[in-house]
């Protein structure tokens, strides 16, 4: 096996031209795990995997797409609730199994259903957008046997069954060798296999999805976008959630300037205590919006597995800047913040409010 490691995407090209075709079986990494893949429409080389592993049928193999527009290209009959419990969680360590007619998937569908995943490797996704086709993507070992996890064992004990293997840079692996949860959007959300997500989770994100606002100490800014937003969610009839934390300790009261201008609304918020982020808050949000720059650095540089769906709330409303902190300061500078955060809470709304239509 021809093994090309810490590859980055500039890599890609090369691999492309001079490793790959259409029947070439190859060892990838999701972002999370190691995997055996080949083109979804190489019968050969499906097949071929099928005898490697002592499996009896090619149907039901999970399928990796560059992205999640693609899924919702491929798949049948998705409302907007799975799209946006797709558009949370992928990329990312989530299997998801939906109705789908599309030829292209004769192979390995499932009584009309395929399984779908955006690998959390994005160098992996560069290479699919470059081949131009989905691959089937699945463990390394022989049916009932527990999957190989380690590179230099999978080289020397399975280095026959792959043309070449592709093995990123550490930058696109995050250290979660936990098989993916698997859940089907087939008459309903079901849970076929619970792997590193919790269903809990999915299941309560499924239909009423989460709008997690960042500050630095979730005290001032965060907690009035948090507030405001439950608010306006309630006000136009919503399936939204939202919540707010930050960057330092937990704990704090918010303060109460903040808090004044809230119950000036008619909005109760005294109650709410500062949180610092967790991993688990990002992954359980769809959309992660911050007050600064900074706060976005922040999180891409710890949590660069939900760079995906983070912004600043004024990038998501299409304009660059920060809200600037008023901790400390007067209330005329916590009215200038709460002005510009109603503002862009209100055009998020109306984003919310349009895809609402549009299902409908």
């Amino acid at each position: 096996m021809k093994l090309f490691k810490h590859i980055d995407f500039k890599h890609n090209d090369k691999i492309a031209n001079k490793a790959f075709s259409d029947d070439a079986v190859f060892l990838h990494h999701t972002g999370f795990m190691l995997g055996i893949g080949t083109a979804v429409d190489s019968n050969k080389g499906i097949d071929r995997i099928c005898t490697l592993k002592m499996r009896d049928s090619s149907k039901g193999f999970v399928i990796l797409v560059k992205n999640v527009a693609e899924i919702f290209e491929y798949a049948d009959d998705l409302t907007l609730a799975d799209r946006k419990l797709i558009e949370q969680y992928l990329p990312g360590n989530l299997t998801v199994i939906v109705k789908c007619s599309n030829p292209l998937f004769a192979n390995v569908a499932l009584n009309g259903t395929v399984a779908f995943r955006v690998p959390q490797n994005q160098v992996l996704c560069h290479f699919l957008d470059i081949i131009g086709k989905p691959i089937v993507s699945t463990s390394i070992n022989r049916s009932n046997y527990d999957p190989e996890t380690e590179l230099k064992k999978i080289h020397k004990e399975y280095g026959s069954w792959f043309d070449f293997g592709m093995v990123p840079k550490r930058a696109f692996i995050f250290g979660n060798d936990k098989p993916s949860t698997i859940i089907s959007l087939v008459k309903g959300l079901k849970c076929i296999r619970e792997g590193s997500i919790p269903f809990y989770e999915i299941k309560q994100s499924h239909g009423n999805p989460l709008v997690m606002f960042v500050c630095t100490g979730n005290v001032c800014r965060s907690p009035i976008a948090e507030y405001l937003f439950q608010d306006e969610v309630t006000k136009n009839k919503l399936n939204y959630r939202s919540e707010s934390t930050g960057i330092l300790q937990d704990g704090m009261t918010i303060s109460a300037n903040s808090a004044s201008l809230l119950l000036l609304n008619g909005i109760e918020a005294a109650h709410h205590l500062s949180r610092k982020v967790t991993e688990e808050q990002l992954r359980s949000s769809w959309l992660i919006l911050t007050m600064e720059e900074s706060h976005k650095r922040y999180l891409m540089k710890n949590y660069p597995q939900y760079m995906y769906k983070t912004f600043t709330l004024l990038e998501f409303a299409g304009e660059s800047g920060d809200i600037d902190d008023p901790y400390k300061k007067d209330i005329e500078d916590y009215k200038v913040a709460y002005k510009i955060i109603e503002d862009k809470i209100q055009y998020l709304i109306s984003i919310l409010k349009d895809e609402v239509s549009i299902d409908d």
